[in-house]
């Protein structure tokens, strides 16, 4: 895999996407926000360094591990859910499983032991790991890509209050 580190000062409070900019890869939910709270930055010395680590996977990934829809029929019944979810892909059939790129929290850049991801934060699924700052602060992320195609992330853009 190739990793690279980014630098990025918010001099902003506010919420930043952070995702891939390869368009199959953000359409396919390779995409998180983080929040910058407080007021503007006054110094960029009063900060404190937080350190992320990345990893862009690849994964099988299972649009129906509850085995029903949204209206609570079963996929392997529902007239239009079961192209997707028979356990055959012969006769039309196309599954209901993927290969998905995401974005993986790690605890060092050896990449070898991934963050567990908190209780309140399982049902999003999948998107990438929460990532923390403060005004002041200075964000460095340790981005590696093991996925068989290129990725890349990056903050974007701020949604702030209309107040701002």
């Amino acid at each position: 895999g190739v990793a690279s580190v980014a630098d990025m000062l918010p001099l902003q409070p506010g919420h930043w996407a952070f995702f891939c900019a390869i368009n199959d890869h953000y359409v396919g939910g390779m995409v998180t926000t983080y929040e910058v709270q407080g007021s503007s930055i006054q110094s960029t010395s009063s900060g404190r360094l937080r350190e992320y680590y990345i990893q862009a996977e690849e994964v099988i990934w299972d649009y129906g591990p509850a085995n029903s829809t949204l209206y609570n029929t079963s996929l392997h019944t529902d007239e239009h859910a079961s192209v997707f979810y028979k356990p055959s892909v012969a006769h039309g059939h196309i599954g209901g499983k993927y290969l998905k790129c995401l974005y993986v929290g790690y605890t060092d850049a050896t990449f070898t032991t991934a963050l567990v991801r908190p209780p309140e934060w399982q049902p999003l699924g999948m998107l990438g790991p929460l990532i923390r700052g403060e005004v002041g602060d200075t964000i460095k992320i340790t981005y590696s890509n093991t996925c068989s195609k290129a990725t890349s992330i990056g903050a974007r853009a701020v949604i702030k209050p209309k107040t701002s």
